[in-house]
């Protein structure tokens, strides 16, 4: 008859152990007892072994292996503590070597301290920065501020009235092609459209889209593109 004894704190985690190895609910008074913290567990002679007893199991030969550990680490350490006392009362002493090995051996340390020299210029110069080239700095031109001057008219008064008399069409088109046909531009045709028939200024762009309209109609010359 075996008998393995497992402590907890709390009887849930108890009756959870209990839970995995199959027991019922009801059974759980048999093993747990009144204090909610200590519960047995009996295994009858040719029943199969449970996690219990697999986990008691394993609890021992975790403890049989930290013991074993725990002395190879102090033999080791007492081992090393011999071999550095050794070490200190009698150094041991380098290895006699010839003026060809010496000679090898300088020749290969100055090939490698060469060998890294490069290196390291090579990957200092891979980290700086290309130099920066300064642009040259334009002045800084100051707009005047206030109110704007404003422009002169194109015509005089009298000018503009003068060819407004002189206009012979009767509506704003055709007097539009008479101007413009009379070499006047378009700031001028706009004046003096307005003076001969008190066109408001929201139709300043009748000059301009008369000019179009009779260009398409072959009316007026279009002006040849520049190469």
């Amino acid at each position: 008859m075996t008998t393995i004894v497992k402590t907890f704190k709390n009887r849930r985690t108890a009756t959870g152990l209990l839970k995995k190895l199959g027991r019922k609910p009801y059974e759980y008074d048999q093993f747990v007892q009144p204090t909610g913290e200590v519960f047995q567990v009996t295994l009858q002679d040719g029943e199969p072994v449970s996690r219990m007893a697999m986990l008691a199991a394993t609890t021992q030969v975790a403890e049989a292996l930290t013991q074993a550990a725990e002395t190879v680490v102090e033999a080791v350490t007492q081992a090393q503590a011999l071999v550095e006392a050794a070490a200190a009362e009698a150094p041991i002493a380098p290895l006699p070597e010839s003026a060809e090995e010496r000679e090898k051996r300088e020749r290969k340390v100055r090939q490698l301290a060469r060998k890294y020299a490069k290196l390291e210029e090579r990957a200092r110069k891979a980290k700086a920065p290309p130099p920066r080239k300064k642009k040259p700095k334009k002045p800084r031109v100051k707009k005047p501020r206030g109110v704007p001057t404003p422009r002169p008219p194109v015509l005089g008064e009298e000018a503009v009235a003068t060819y407004a008399k002189a206009v012979k069409a009767k509506s704003v088109g055709p007097a539009i092609l008479e101007l413009y046909l009379a070499g006047r531009t378009t700031a001028e045709v706009w004046l003096i459209i307005k003076k001969r028939f008190k066109t408001p200024d929201d139709h300043k762009h009748y000059p301009s889209w008369y000019l179009c309209h009779y260009r398409r109609q072959g009316k007026l010359p279009t002006p040849e593109k520049q190469a």
